[in-house]
């Protein structure tokens, strides 16, 4: 398998057709049976699903505050991109990060409100610009219900429930900082990774795919 390394822009890294419908509040249905860690369900942000089984998984934990984080978008787009692989984004970071609490309580309103593909582009929007405040102008430009935004981030509890959930799992395993991401292959976790060089990714997935 080559996993190709051209560089290329993109201002939303994730505007690929979603395939996907989720309902993230309630028990989905499984998608990836997953050894050591949370099966991959409808409940999750999921990306680059197709009729067929995809050569791996990567399921992405990371923070919309993490500058690590941002800096491994383009490098998770192509390989994702390159490979026909499945993407799964879920939230990882200390508790006490207010900043990062409300960027994912919002991204989680996007998804309710405005589905999954506004989701992903949300996301590029997130980690490109780092917003201190988003206002109804950044929502418009997504094409977002302003008022069932509103409504949405002024009753967090389930969103909130949902990233406490997905952070204290990772606690469970080990996982010290964000980015971490995990390569799935053949049900099992074939590899891991924090941020590193584009170079260096490409070799541990390469290396977990064999």
């Amino acid at each position: 398998m080559t996993i190709a390394a051209s560089l290329f822009f993109i201002e939303h890294p994730y505007t690929r057709q979603i395939k996907k419908k989720a309902n993230f509040f309630q028990d989905g249905s499984i998608i990836y049976e997953v050894k050591n860690i949370r099966d991959v369900t409808t409940n999750d942000h999921i990306i680059g699903v197709g009729e067929e089984e995809p050569p791996f998984v990567l399921i992405e934990y990371s923070d919309y505050t993490c500058l690590f984080c941002a800096s491994m978008r383009k490098t998770i787009k192509e390989v994702v991109d390159d490979n026909g692989a499945t993407l799964v984004y879920r939230h990882f970071f200390p508790l006490n990060n207010p900043n990062g609490i409300k960027r994912a309580v919002s991204a989680e309103c996007v998804a309710e409100v405005s589905g999954e593909e506004v989701f992903w582009q949300y996301t590029g929007f997130l980690y490109n610009t780092r917003p201190t405040n988003i206002t109804d102008k950044t929502l418009s430009r997504f094409g977002i219900n302003i008022k069932k935004y509103n409504d949405c981030v002024e009753n967090p509890g389930k969103k909130i429930e949902k990233i406490q959930k997905e952070t204290k799992q990772l606690q469970k395993i080990g996982a010290r900082g964000t980015p971490f991401i995990l390569v799935i292959k053949d049900n099992k976790i074939a590899g891991y990774t924090y941020a590193t060089s584009k170079e260096n990714f490409i070799k541990i997935i390469t290396k977990a795919i064999k």
